[in-house]
């Protein structure tokens, strides 16, 4: 049944390429990417947690990414016709107004309906991929984006084709005919994240580590799955990396290095609400206002993430150091950039730091100094981070 899904997915992404006639040029020489994924359901959060498109600083980001547009279980069609939809596709477009150099993309799928049958379904058949292909390319062209993210977590035209793949080796392999989609997407964009959670709740570990820990042998960490989409046959440059801005997390009873002993997951924050999930501008007003700490995790002198620890609870999470190191890694690698999800979970309004949009902005700075500084066959140099770092090292 595995290989049938990846096979299925594979056909749906060959049609959608062959949807349209001419296709992009995009040059291999152009700077490292910073793509940014709006979660459309931030404008429905409460105070400070409440995100609206015209909120949004596109200056910080090369690509905005409207998350998500809905499949049609009927019709095999995108649900791209609703009024609310119609409104917030046009605001994000719109944005090019005033920043023309922004492109402004489309994703479909997404953590819940990746878990229905859907998608499996339409890429079953010809004419469902067809019907697909066929819709979403009318969708960019009434709405005005520059491109499709294909977001099933489970399974060249004009446009971009964009890709969304995990970074676990398992469901990598399970899921996706790696090779196959590695030739036909112009992008994959690696979500090196979500790799522990709450799914294990006696367990508690970083969810998006940087690299691997020498007692870790399991795969589940940024360098490890960049090598794996490597040997697949993925170019760096087609590669772009994952950043999460939110930490996921654990009640526990003694914090150390993880993985550690976990009494459940833990309770949900004043603004995203969700069990085990955290924003960063939740966390980072536990640590400035609730006598929370960070630290920094550290394997052989060498870190891989950071940690959040207050009120008996431990949140692995990326901090200023740690998002400056993964654009440093991504550089370092050639890769084609880096994305953030979502930019909503940032500290958009520079509550805990006098910079808004804390992480992205230091994640669009490194990458800049970066890629200026770079020398060819030389390491990039350090890049100072902003003083005002929640980080304590161990």
């Amino acid at each position: 049944m595995g290989g049938l899904r990846r096979t299925m997915l594979a056909l749906a992404v060959t049609q959608l390429a062959l949807t349209a006639a001419e296709v992009r040029q995009e040059s291999d020489e152009a700077g490292p990417e910073l793509i940014c994924y709006y979660g459309s359901w931030a404008r429905l959060r409460e105070g400070d947690g409440r995100v609206t498109i015209d909120q949004l600083d596109p200056s910080l980001c090369t690509t905005l990414v409207f998350a998500f547009a809905r499949l049609d279980d009927r019709h095999w069609t995108l649900l791209h016709s609703l009024p609310d939809r119609l409104l917030f596709y046009r605001q994000l477009t719109g944005l090019r107004r005033r920043h023309p150099q922004l492109r402004a993309e489309l994703a479909v799928g997404g953590w819940n309906d990746s878990h229905s049958a859907d998608y499996a379904t339409m890429a079953a058949s010809g004419a469902g991929r067809a019907t697909f292909a066929a819709s979403a390319a009318a969708a960019l062209q009434m709405y005005g984006f520059d491109g499709l993210h294909l977001d099933w977590e489970f399974p060249r035209v004009r446009y971009r084709l964009s890709v969304a793949v995990p970074a676990g080796p398992y469901q990598a392999r399970t899921s996706f005919e790696m090779g196959a989609v590695a030739r036909l997407a112009d992008r994959l964009l690696l979500m090196a994240y979500d790799l522990h959670g709450g799914w294990t709740p006696t367990a508690a570990d970083h969810h998006a580590p940087l690299r691997p820990r020498s007692a870790d042998f399991s795969g589940l960490d940024a360098e490890t799955a960049v090598r794996l989409w490597r040997s697949a046959g993925a170019s760096a440059r087609q590669i772009v990396l994952g950043v999460p801005l939110y930490g996921r997390g654990w009640v526990v009873e003694e914090v150390g290095p993880p993985p550690l002993e976990a009494r459940g997951v833990a309770p949900p924050g004043p603004l995203t609400r969700e069990r085990g999930v955290l924003s960063y501008l939740e966390i980072c007003s536990n640590v400035q206002q609730r006598g929370w700490t960070s630290q920094q995790l550290l394997d052989e002198g060498r870190p891989f993430g950071s940690a959040a620890v207050g009120d008996g609870q431990w949140f692995g999470y990326d901090d200023e150091h740690m998002v400056a190191e993964k654009a440093r890694l991504a550089t370092e690698l050639g890769l084609g950039g880096v994305f953030v999800w979502d930019i909503a979970q940032d500290d958009v309004r520079g509550l805990c730091s006098p910079r808004p949009f804390t992480l992205t902005s230091i994640i669009k700075e490194t990458l800049s100094n970066l890629t200026e500084r770079a020398v060819p066959g030389e390491r990039a140099p350090s890049v100072p981070l902003a003083s005002n770092s929640l980080t304590e090292t161990n």
